[in-house]
């Protein structure tokens, strides 16, 4: 009984899936990346957000993992990258500079014909590429490494730029530094919330900052909660931040 209720509520949520991406009841909402020496154009990372029939708010944890059992990831991947393009091509110009950053599925980084879709939506809008920043999540399990190498490269020939989320998390990570043109590394959050209180957490911080600056990568640290933190990142000179202290995602309104 309880394997047929976890099939029904299973196929409940791919008909609100559908459902959602008839009729536009996704929606962004984007949290700003802060440069600390105010040199760069502002970042916001948007995030998926779907609105149930009610008016609240469903979190991506709770129809995500759907959506990448029953195919249909990739549609939404579409959807949000034609959104974020849409976002920047409206709130562009001179006086409004900014980048976005949107996330990558392990589906999306083994199709390059998504490539295609972006590279044809940012002509149609006439956006710079340069303003936006794909991220793929190291621990990503779903996700084969040549196949984000490969994307990798399609996407920056296109003027896009790539970054490595929750960097510091997975295996292999500074091979994945040393090998793969990420333009920006995002450290894991696990370690920014802890140092405060850790030296462990404040010596491998510094260790991929270190080893990022080196390799010409921009540093970005998430989940800052407080100015103590902020203070720590300063001092060994990461370059972003993103978090509480920063700011918290809001809608992104039309």
């Amino acid at each position: 009984a309880e394997a047929s209720d976890e099939i029904g509520q299973s196929f409940g949520w791919v008909e609100r899936i559908r459902s959602a991406l008839a009729n536009e009841e996704f929606e962004l909402f984007a949290q700003p990346i802060i440069d600390f020496e105010g040199r760069e154009r502002p970042m916001y990372e948007v995030f998926l957000r779907m609105r149930a029939s009610d008016g609240s708010l469903i979190a991506p944890g709770a129809f995500l993992p759907v959506a990448e059992r029953h195919d249909l990831i990739q549609s939404i991947d579409a959807w949000v990258f034609s959104e974020a393009i849409t976002m920047l091509a409206e709130r562009g110009g001179p006086d409004a500079e900014f980048g976005v950053c949107v996330n990558l599925s392990g589906r999306s980084v083994g199709d390059p014909r998504l490539v295609d879709l972006i590279s044809s939506r940012l002509r149609e809008t006439g956006v710079d590429p340069s303003r936006l920043v794909f991220e793929v999540t190291e621990l990503e399990s779903s996700v084969e490494f040549r196949d984000v190498s490969r994307i990798i490269t399609l996407l920056r020939e296109v003027g896009c730029s790539c970054a490595i989320d929750d960097f510091g998390a997975g295996y292999g990570g500074f091979d994945h530094l040393k090998d793969m043109a990420f333009d920006i590394i995002k450290v894991d959050g696990r370690f920014i919330e802890g140092l405060a209180h850790s030296p462990v957490d404040r010596a491998i911080t510094s260790g991929i900052v270190a080893a990022a600056k080196a390799a010409g990568r921009t540093v970005v640290a998430e989940f800052v909660t407080d100015k103590e933190t902020l203070d720590i990142l300063a001092g060994i000179e990461v370059d972003c931040v993103q978090g509480q202290l920063i700011g918290m995602p809001a809608p992104v309104v039309a």
